[in-house]
């Protein structure tokens, strides 16, 4: 039940939370948390299951959606989309550098 819950994006992150602590590798979840993290509304928290799992092979990907030229939309408020995508930027590079850490 839960593996089917990683394709709802409302659910996405609290399904790769709880399969993570059954003993899933963080390897098989992170692919799925990565396409969440531009998923409106839905990847919330991606980011930092990433950091605190340890997914060291998302790096990679991280490291391009913090540098792509596009967008990262997680909200519906044009006012909000600049600052969003900032700080959506910030909290990656900071992911890349915790996960080249561990």
């Amino acid at each position: 039940a839960l593996r089917d819950r990683l394709d709802d994006h409302w659910s996405t992150v609290a399904a790769a939370r709880a399969l993570w602590r059954l003993g899933t590798p963080p390897g098989e979840l992170a692919g799925r948390l990565i396409t969440a993290i531009t998923a409106p509304y839905g990847g919330r928290g991606a980011v930092p299951l990433l950091v605190e799992m340890g997914a060291a092979e998302a790096v990679a990907d991280l490291d391009r959606l913090a540098h792509r030229d596009e967008r990262i939309v997680v909200t519906g408020f044009d006012d909000d989309i600049v600052w969003e995508d900032e700080r959506s930027r910030d909290r990656l590079r900071r992911a890349v550098a915790a996960l080249r850490t561990v």
